[in-house]
């Protein structure tokens, strides 16, 4: 992996439109030229899940990761996503 790209989105904003986003910056290509992020993943459950009410223990924030587009994906409740390019093609 090269190295990571860190982004936030606001607590209004969804979760999965900011991953795209994200995505769209660190491949630098149009969202709609990445392929669906249903393709990988329920983009509605991982709203739900990141904008959960429902705390964790000891106050952690509630973390998921997962690979998109040849990406790493980690996105947090706290609203940070964190994103690794793969070094090894597209």
């Amino acid at each position: 992996m090269s190295d990571e790209h860190r982004f936030t989105f606001d607590p209004g904003q969804q979760p999965s439109a900011a991953v795209i986003a994200a995505v769209a910056e660190v491949r630098n290509r149009e969202q709609d030229e990445l392929p669906s992020l249903y393709s990988t993943i329920d983009g509605d459950r991982l709203d739900d899940v990141v904008q959960s009410d429902d705390p964790l223990p000891a106050g952690e924030p509630v973390r998921v990761q997962f690979t998109y587009a040849n990406c790493e994906i980690t996105v947090t409740s706290h609203g940070a996503i964190t994103v690794s390019e793969a070094t090894d093609g597209d």
